[in-house]
C-alpha cells in the first residue's frame, strides 16, 4: 500500500493533503477560505483534532488526528440513530462494533465535506462538474519529531509556492490561530506545549525547512496534480483552441511524463516542467515536451522551442551544433540562438567584465597552449584554484587544485587542453562557508532567488555532488547585480539565472550567467513562471 493510501486508524496523526482538478482554484476570494474552514469543522471535528492548516489557491495541507475508536463509534451511533437509511449499519454496531469499518467512516466524512464544498463553489461561480482530485492524499505521521516537522512545513507552504515571503504574511494557514488568544477549535493548546513558549514555536516555524523535509513533502504535493496537469496541457494542445505550439525542450534521460516513486530527481524536473507549462497552458499556449535530440519529431511542426533540462548538450557538443543550426532554421528558439551559442562557451564571462560586470579573476587556458599547472599557478600567483571547460556543465571536469595536488592533475590537465579550451579560476571561499546564490530573472525583472549550499568537504553546490538547494531572500545589491548582468546581453534574454558569490576581497561577482537551459527552481516560486509565460506572449510570435 501506498504511503498516501493509508487508512485512517484510530489514534493516528495524519498529513492530509489534496488539489483542485487541472487549473482549477478551489479558492477564489477571502470568503472561500473561512467558508471551507467551517464545513471543515461541521463535517469532520466529531472525528479529527486538527493541528495545523494552510490553504492555498489550488489546494490545501492538514495535520490531524482521528479521534479514539470509542468516540468514532459514538460519532457512527449518532449519525446511524439520525435516519432509517442507516438501520443495517445501526444493527451491526449494536451486535458487534468491530464490524465497523472506521477508515471508511472516516474518509466517508471527508468525502461529504469536500462534496458539500465544491457544489457551493460550482453554484457560486456557475460552473459544473468536480472540483477537488477524486482521491483524498493521506500520510501517516508516527513520530513526534516529524509531527514537529510536518506542521512546520504545512505553515510554510504558502511561502515554498511564492506567494508570501513570511509565514506570517500569509493569512489563510493556522500560524495566526495558534498564536492568538481567540477561541479556536485547533488544538492549540496540544501543539504550543511542544514547546516552551509561543514565542519559541514561532521561532522554530519561521525556520526554512530542512531541504529533506520539502523535498519529501514537494514530491507528495506534486503527486495530487501532476499525472492531471501534464494531462490538462496536452488536452489544450488537442483541442485546438491554443495560440500555438510550444515545445519544452529536455533530453532523453528526462522524457518520460511521469517519475517513478524514488527517482525523486525526475520528480523535480517534472513538477517545474508542469508549473511553466500550467502557466503556458492558461495563456492559450499549447505545451508538450520533447527530447532535443528525437530524430522522429518535426520541429517546424512548433512555433517555439524553449530550452529547459537538455543537460546532455555538452557531451554531445558537435551533435548538439548541428542540430541548433538546422532547427532554428524550423522554429523560434527561446533564448536566441544568437545567445545560446555565446552563453556556451565561458568566454562569455570575459565579455561581461568588458560591459562593466564584475566576475573572479579568470585565466582561460586556450586549447593547444603550451603551459603546466605548476607554471600557470606561478604566473598567477593563485595558491588555491578551480579548473574547469569553457564549454561544460553539472561540474564536468570540474577540480579543485592547490600547489600540493597539481602534480596528480597534470595529466588530465593536458589531456584536456589538448581538445578544448579551460578556464582557472581562483577558489571563492564563500562558495564552501556561505555557498553560491542563484537569482533567476524574467523578461529582465527579477523574481526569486535560492541559496545552493555545498554539503560538507566538497566546493560543487549541484544536488548531483549531494548540494543542497534553499529559498532565499536577496537583497536590493544582488537584485541590481543580476537585473544589470542580464541587460548586459545582447539581445535580452527572456529568462535567465544569475549566479554569484562575495568574492575572496567579499565583493558581489557573477559566477555564471545560465541563458540556456538553467534550473529555475519554479517549484520555489510559482510566480516566475507567470511571469516568463506573459514574457513570451509579449514577443507576439504566436500570431499568425
Amino acid at each position: 500500500m501506498k504511503q498516501d493510501d493509508a487508512p485512517f486508524l484510530p489514534d493516528t496523526y495524519y498529513h492530509v493533503y489534496n488539489h483542485a482538478i487541472g487549473d482549477s482554484n478551489l479558492f477564489r476570494e477571502p470568503g472561500n477560505y473561512s467558508y471551507f474552514l467551517d464545513k471543515y469543522a461541521e463535517y469532520m471535528a466529531p472525528l479529527c483534532g486538527t493541528y495545523a492548516y494552510c490553504m492555498m489557491p489550488n489546494h490545501f495541507h492538514m495535520v490531524l488526528k482521528v479521534r479514539g475508536r470509542d468516540a468514532l463509534l459514538d460519532f457512527c451511533g449518532r449519525k446511524y440513530r439520525s435516519d432509517e437509511k442507516y438501520a443495517d449499519k445501526l444493527k451491526r454496531l449494536q451486535e458487534d462494533p468491530d464490524q465497523i469499518d472506521l477508515h471508511e467512516v472516516v474518509m466517508q466524512e471527508f468525502k461529504n465535506f469536500l462534496a458539500c464544498y465544491a457544489q457551493s463553489i460550482n453554484k457560486r461561480y456557475g460552473r459544473k462538474g468536480g472540483l477537488f482530485l477524486h482521491h483524498l492524499k493521506r500520510k501517516p505521521i508516527d513520530t513526534e519529531a516529524y509531527l514537529h516537522k510536518a506542521i512546520h512545513y504545512v505553515h510554510y507552504n504558502a511561502v515554498h509556492h511564492g506567494f508570501c515571503k513570511s509565514i506570517m504574511d500569509w493569512p489563510y494557514s493556522s500560524i495566526h490561530a495558534i498564536l492568538s488568544e481567540k477561541k479556536t477549535k485547533l488544538e492549540r493548546e496540544a501543539v504550543l506545549g511542544w514547546f516552551d513558549s509561543p514565542q519559541a514555536f514561532r521561532r522554530f516555524q519561521e525556520q526554512i525547512p530542512d531541504a529533506a523535509m520539502v523535498t519529501e513533502m514537494e514530491f507528495l504535493d506534486s503527486q495530487t496534480s501532476q499525472r492531471q496537469t501534464l494531462q490538462g496541457f496536452q488536452n489544450l494542445a488537442r483541442s485546438g483552441a491554443a495560440r500555438s505550439g510550444i515545445t519544452l525542450l529536455t533530453e532523453s534521460r528526462y522524457a518520460a511524463a511521469e517519475a517513478a516513486p524514488d527517482d525523486w530527481y525526475l520528480q523535480q524536473i517534472l513538477s517545474d516542467d508542469h508549473i511553466l507549462g500550467e502557466a503556458l497552458a492558461r495563456r492559450g499556449f499549447s505545451v508538450i515536451r520533447k527530447d532535443w535530440a528525437d530524430p522522429e519529431f518535426d520541429w517546424a511542426s512548433t512555433r517555439i522551442a524553449l530550452f529547459r533540462t537538455t543537460w546532455d548538450y555538452f557531451h554531445r557538443f558537435a551533435e548538439f551544433s548541428e542540430w541548433l543550426d538546422r532547427v532554428s532554421t524550423q522554429t523560434q528558439l527561446i533564448n536566441p540562438l544568437e545567445l545560446i551559442r555565446w552563453n556556451m562557451d565561458k568566454h562569455y564571462l570575459l565579455d561581461l567584465q568588458v560591459r562593466g560586470i564584475p566576475i573572479p579573476p579568470t585565466r582561460i587556458v586556450h586549447q593547444g597552449e603550451t603551459i603546466t599547472l605548476t607554471a600557470l599557478h606561478a604566473e598567477t600567483g593563485w595558491t588555491e584554484t578551480v579548473l574547469k571547460p569553457t564549454i561544460s556543465g553539472g561540474a564536468r571536469h570540474t577540480y579543485r587544485l592547490h600547489l600540493d595536488n597539481l602534480r596528480e592533475h597534470e595529466a588530465i590537465f593536458q589531456s584536456l587542453i589538448a581538445v578544448e579550451d579551460m578556464l582557472l579560476q581562483p577558489l571563492q571561499k564563500q562558495v564552501i562557508e556561505q555557498g553560491e546564490l542563484s537569482l533567476m530573472v524574467m523578461g529582465g525583472q527579477f523574481t526569486h532567488a535560492v541559496l545552493k549550499v555545498a554539503k560538507l568537504g566538497d566546493f560543487r553546490v549541484q544536488d548531483d555532488f549531494g548540494g543542497t538547494v534553499h529559498a532565499y531572500t536577496a537583497t536590493s545589491e544582488e537584485i541590481a547585480l543580476a537585473e544589470r548582468a542580464v541587460a548586459a546581453c545582447t539581445p535580452a534574454p527572456l529568462y535567465a539565472r544569475v549566479d554569484m558569490i562575495r568574492d575572496n576581497d567579499g565583493l558581489l561577482a557573477v559566477m555564471e550567467l545560465e541563458l540556456i537551459e538553467p534550473e529555475l527552481w519554479f517549484r520555489f516560486h510559482p510566480p516566475a513562471a507567470e511571469v516568463l509565460a506573459e514574457a513570451v506572449v509579449s514577443l507576439g510570435m504566436w500570431r499568425e
